[in-house]
């Protein structure tokens, strides 16, 4: 569920951001999902407080871009960034994105009671529903924003560890692609 929560949220912020005035709806097949299993969809995920969790995704994935693009640009700059302007973009982004969650919840969460019906059925949605009830899933949802900040960090430092490799094979596929198109590259570009 968390894995489809961070999903749902990533689209819906990238979807916020997104300069076309009308978003795609996600969808995983092209049927059309059943009233009633959209209905037990939005029951399961009301009993898995998906409302809070979509916020507090957000909030997690909101961090984990404010700091890679506050570590871009201290690089990228001469002088330190000062505290008070890291606080404020920090605060601006953090608003942005909440505020845009919230205002688009109701469509979010259709879509994803919509996405969820296609998937299963009333009498799985309704099971799921009453395991969300589970004391250890309460648990589990309640630990949530801490485990997922943690769980980014182990990733996004995987990722800044290979950031030199990824640089090396960027640099060669626009070497590939310059040369496939018949352009040259100045070595200083």
């Amino acid at each position: 569920m968390r894995a489809a929560i961070i999903a749902v949220s990533l689209a819906a912020l990238l979807a916020g951001q997104a300069k076309s005035a009308e978003p795609e709806a996600p969808t995983t097949s092209l049927r059309a999902p059943d009233p009633a299993a959209v209905d037990a969809a939005v029951l399961m995920l009301e009993a898995q407080d998906f409302e809070a969790q979509i916020l507090s995704t957000t909030d997690v994935m909101i961090e984990g871009m404010v700091a890679v693009q506050i570590e871009q640009l201290q690089k990228s700059s001469d002088e330190p960034i000062p505290d008070d302007f890291l606080t404020s973009f920090r605060q601006t982004m953090r608003e942005h994105a909440t505020g845009t969650m919230k205002a688009k919840m109701p469509s979010i969460k259709r879509q994803a009671a919509e996405i969820y019906a296609r998937e299963f059925t009333v009498a799985e949605l309704q099971r799921m529903a009453e395991i969300a009830g589970d004391p250890v899933m309460v648990k589990s949802r309640a630990k949530g924003q801490a485990l997922s900040s943690q769980l980014m960090l182990v990733g996004m430092n995987a990722m800044r560890e290979s950031q030199e490799e990824l640089k090396q094979k960027l640099e060669q596929m626009v070497r590939d692609y310059a040369k496939k198109a018949g352009l040259t590259i100045d070595d200083n570009s």
